[in-house]
């Protein structure tokens, strides 16, 4: 019995050190090895359609109307086009500028969730490329330009931005902030080796010929949406001066709620494309379970880990290996504390994170299993005030 708990606790530690810090160190060897240009052409100019599905976003709506409007881009090359279910005061705001020039308003009584007003409202857009964004991240001003210039390499079916957070004090904020600074580096590897699996939902655009209306059901498009391009044999990318900014979510469970509904969207993922991700039989299978599919296992692999280390506690030198877990998962629990207190500590930041994200993967496998058993679109997909 004592062997099998050997494998256990081998192969769940493996898998954990694998998908966090493997697969990164591999992606950055083979960036060095075999680096992929991308054809990058400065006047490249093609026309754009905005796609901006908004939830009760009156707080933010206006501001982010604005900030679009004043970007960098030629006015007759661009236009936006909206879809709002809101039942608050966003619709009146919307109203205020139905006699724009550029902007397009689709309304809807019916909660269609965001997937769902997504393919309501992009057969309506005329332009070559899709920009999707959301209503509470604010673009730099060239920021449009430094995106679609990776359009002109025929290869670049997608192109995703670099979403920065701005400075909060919180020890959950410092864990997002760390966190996503991470996750960038690993992307800019991966965009120099073949492709990204997914994008950010904030600041993304692909070839409209190769949209594909995922289910109306489904939780994560910044997920699917670039994942169905990229099956298609092109290239999603990260494009690091293509900039846009939002707040960190500083309370545990705003950022909790998030980590769950992303964790079960890439359960959905899984249930809807497994035999196209495969692992080892396309580079794109091999990445999502490289990057994706090991990461949304995290909170199982942690229990494998503790349960089979607890088992072999009698032998040398498992007991040193549990007093390396016990300290993480007190530094993790000393970071709650914290947070619930009001300061905040750098060192528990992390281990706060991915102990969340950890509770976040079963939490939302929980979620995806109760998804199964229902129908209609998802409703999940608004956004909370990251203050909140």
């Amino acid at each position: 019995m004592e062997i099998l708990w050997f494998w256990l606790l081998g192969i769940s530690l493996f898998l954990l050190f694998y998908t966090f810090f493997g697969y990164g160190i591999l992606m950055w060897i083979l960036s060095k090895i075999f680096p992929r240009e991308i054809k990058k052409d400065e006047s490249f100019e093609p026309t754009i359609s905005v796609i901006l599905p908004v939830y009760n976003d009156e707080k933010y709506i206006r501001e982010k109307l604005e900030n679009l409007l004043s970007l960098d881009y030629p006015a007759s090359k661009i236009e936006y086009i909206i879809g709002s279910d809101s039942n608050d005061g966003t619709n009146e705001i919307l109203r205020e500028y139905m006699d724009h020039p550029q902007i397009h308003l689709d309304f809807s009584q019916e909660r269609r969730g965001k997937i769902g007003a997504i393919n309501a409202i992009v057969p309506k857009a005329k332009n070559e490329i899709l920009l999707f964004t959301d209503a509470h991240e604010l673009f730099e001003k060239d920021a449009l330009r430094k995106l679609v210039r990776n359009f002109a390499d025929p290869e670049v079916g997608g192109v995703t931005g670099l979403h920065q957070f701005r400075q909060k004090d919180s020890t959950v904020a410092q864990g997002t902030s760390l966190y996503w600074k991470y996750e960038r580096m690993i992307q800019k590897w991966e965009s120099k080796v073949w492709s990204l699996q997914s994008a950010d939902g904030c600041i993304y655009a692909i070839r409209k010929e190769l949209f594909i209306p995922p289910p109306n059901n489904m939780a994560l498009d910044d997920d699917l949406i670039p994942l169905l391009v990229a099956l298609q044999g092109y290239r999603i990318i990260l494009e690091e001066e293509a900039r846009a900014y939002s707040d960190p979510f500083v309370q545990i469970e705003s950022e909790l709620s998030r980590r769950i509904t992303f964790q079960m969207g890439h359960f959905q993922n899984l249930s809807f494309l497994w035999k196209k991700l495969i692992p080892f039989v396309s580079p794109i299978g091999f990445g999502y379970f490289s990057h994706k599919t090991l990461r949304t296992l995290t909170g199982f692999l942690l229990i494998i880990a503790l349960i089979s280390n607890i088992m072999l506690l009698s032998y040398f030198p498992f007991q040193f290996l549990l007093l390396a877990q016990g300290i993480f998962y007190g530094f993790g629990l000393m970071g709650l504390l914290g947070q619930k207190l009001g300061f905040s500590f750098f060192l528990f930041s992390l281990p706060l994170y991915f102990l969340l994200h950890g509770y976040a993967t079963i939490v939302g496998f929980g979620k995806f299993l109760k998804w199964l058993s229902t129908s209609g679109p998802y409703k999940g997909w608004e956004k909370k005030d990251p203050g909140a």
